[in-house]
């Protein structure tokens, strides 16, 4: 019987490239909005409306870095922001696996395709009751709603 946390850590070692790519990018993302918001800070503008009206000052400064939640993170932070994402995202996948009914699960073959939008992955489960397949398969998601593109992973154990 596999434990969620040892089907979270297989899922980790096979996802690590696109992992590490999606990380970097998102810590390159991080970075531009700290340069562009220290920009506005600094710039004639930025003075202005601080003088002007202190709130839509601030509105500003959290739209130009994505939201609330980033203004108040330091690189460090994100960082480990990022690695809860994955490693979230890994245990939802292996709670799904656990959750289909078969404590006795093993991943018998899989293939992992990496895009442009993330990736698309499809692994042959074998179970105490039959074969099962998993699809995973992240797609772009953000909006005038969502503090920050980010990529939504969708699974379904069939």
């Amino acid at each position: 019987m596999k434990t969620l946390n040892i089907l979270a850590t297989e899922i980790q070692n096979a996802l690590a490239p696109f992992d590490a790519q999606w990380k970097e990018g998102q810590i390159v993302w991080f970075k531009e909005r700290q340069k562009a918001l220290r920009d506005y800070q600094e710039s004639e503008e930025g003075k202005a409306d601080h003088k002007a009206d202190l709130w839509a000052y601030y509105r500003k400064m959290w739209s130009i870095v994505g939201g609330k939640t980033y203004f108040k993170m330091y690189p460090n932070e994100f960082e480990k922001h990022c690695d809860q994402t994955i490693k979230a995202r890994n245990q939802r996948i292996a709670h799904k696996i656990i959750k289909s009914g078969d404590e006795n699960t093993s991943v018998d073959s899989g293939n992992i395709v990496y895009s442009d939008d993330g990736f698309h992955g499809v692994f042959t489960l074998n179970t105490s009751t039959g074969n099962k397949s998993i699809n995973i398969k992240t797609i772009m998601a953000g909006g005038y709603n969502i503090q920050c593109f980010h990529l939504r992973t969708l699974i379904k154990v069939r």
